[in-house]
């Protein structure tokens, strides 16, 4: 079914779709109702938000006979198989405010965690500027996934800005809220997050700014534990916040807006051009975007359609990334995203790469088959059960050691949507973020010697001046 066809029925049932994504909603709210902390809790939107259209846009097609039982039924099933991964490790039961504090206090300010942010946001800044230089900006393109999409080893700077901006705004979160900063510093931080923002809006993501409020969620968790979230500190939180879902929803109807006038190829006076039918545009593209969540069974299930497509090899279908970044298969030789091969089987005239995310359920039923999927899907809900529910168990006072899961943590929450993609950040996470603070602990430790030693030195040297000083003036020194 085309994206066209699909929208003409929404709009021809409209009251029909939203009252099953209302019903939806409420029923994978009430699921995960218990292990969602605050309002801006990733849960939130990753799995009781995107599981709700996905199982909208499923009923919905079947009720009006565009989409076969077989479907439903595996879709309904892989779903309660996700479940019963997710709940072996069983998150907490109780509210943020019965977390378990572990510590007292704030972690010492030392010069390994400034190393590691300066490290960090320096190389997360001048990676970002090198792709704009060489690459291009991935909001002024037809598709973001465009811009690492030749391969050729540029795809090294995306590893380590997704890396660096993570620890960036983790630790840029920690300075900024729990430290009472100049009038210099807080300028500076300001400016910080300015250029992070901006960044995240030119790279076309509709998810970018969003995505930071989620790594401020992770750092707030870690001081909730322990114990230092005092009434200021939270007011200072939820300013930011604030700010940070506003910019969010306004970079979301840029980013709409331009891709639109892009794709369309407007000059440049329309695309920045911006009128009340441009608001209303991106407004109704945003919420689409919500209501395609479920994109890759349109596209997949009706007719059949993805059956018409070579199924490959399904090892490398799903580590193809993982071979490809150590080399041990050529980057040309991946498999193409099954997401980008249905896109082009219904718009085989598209001229650049885009496509739908490939949901765990429909990559398992069409690599594995309809019961070996369903033990697929089990996987899937064990690993992010395992790394994502782990997380909130982990009661280390090593700063660097939290960061890390932090960060693992925040990337399986894509799990659901692309295992391939996910398992390639994972990867990402598991090699740079080691290099990083092994870096900022050699400098680190460099510095602290060099620093020793001037100490020593100096102290040698009033030892000395001490000792001679009397002599020298004509008198004795007593030892």
């Amino acid at each position: 079914m085309l994206k066209e066809e699909f929208l003409v029925l929404l709009s021809n049932h409209i009251w029909l779709y939203l009252l099953l994504a209302l019903l939806s909603f409420i029923l994978y709210f009430l699921l995960f109702k218990r292990y969602m902390y605050t309002i801006f809790d990733p849960i939130l939107f990753y799995l009781v938000l995107e599981f709700s259209f996905w199982l909208s846009d499923i009923i919905f097609l079947n009720l009006l006979g565009y989409l076969k039982i077989y479907y439903l039924i595996h879709f309904v099933l892989s779903q309660l198989f996700f479940l019963l991964g997710y709940y072996v490790f069983k998150p907490f039961k109780y509210k943020i405010n019965k977390l378990k504090a572990f510590q007292n206090s704030i972690p010492k300010n030392s010069n390994y965690i400034e190393l590691i942010f300066v490290i960090s946001i320096s190389l997360y800044f001048i990676n970002q500027l090198i792709v704009y230089k060489y690459l291009g900006i991935p909001l002024l393109m037809k598709s973001r996934w465009e811009t690492f999409a030749k391969g050729g080893g540029l795809g090294i700077f995306s590893r380590i800005i997704q890396v660096t901006r993570f620890i960036s705004v983790f630790l840029l979160f920690y300075y900024t809220m729990y430290f009472r900063n100049n009038i210099m510093k807080k300028f500076i931080y300001t400016v910080l997050w300015i250029v992070i923002i901006i960044f995240s809006l030119l790279s076309g993501s509709k998810m970018g700014i969003l995505e930071i409020i989620y790594i401020c969620f992770f750092a707030y968790i870690y001081f909730y534990k322990l114990g230092i979230n005092t009434t200021n500190v939270e007011k200072k939180i939820k300013k930011l916040v604030l700010i940070l879902l506003i910019l969010s929803i306004v970079g979301a109807l840029i980013i709409v807006d331009i891709g639109y006038a892009i794709i369309h190829n407007f000059d440049k006076q329309e695309i920045m051009s911006f009128n009340l039918d441009t608001l209303l545009y991106s407004l109704v593209g945003i919420v689409g975007r919500l209501v395609m969540n479920g994109y890759i069974y349109i596209l997949s299930y009706p007719n059949d359609a993805m059956w018409n497509l070579e199924r490959g090899n399904p090892f490398m279908n799903l580590f193809g990334g993982l071979l490809a970044f150590f080399r041990i298969i050529p980057y040309k030789d991946m498999p193409i995203e099954f997401g980008y091969r249905i896109e082009l089987y219904h718009y085989p005239n598209i001229g650049y790469i885009t496509g739908p995310t490939v949901h765990f359920d429909v990559f398992g039923l069409f690599n594995f088959g309809f019961f070996p999927s369903l033990l697929f899907a089990f996987l899937v809900g064990l690993l992010f059960s395992l790394v994502y529910n782990g997380f909130y168990y982990i009661k280390s006072k090593n700063f660097g050691y939290y960061i890390f899961f932090s960060a693992i943590a925040f990337y399986s929450l894509t799990l659901p949507l692309n295992v391939g993609v996910t398992l390639v950040y994972l990867l990402n996470v598991l090699i740079f973020v080691p290099i990083i603070f092994v870096i900022s602990r050699i400098v680190s430790s460099g510095a602290m010697k060099s620093k020793f030693k001037a100490q020593n030195y100096e102290l040698h040297g009033r030892f000395y001046n001490n000792l001679y000083e009397p002599m020298e003036k004509g008198g004795e020194k007593n030892i």
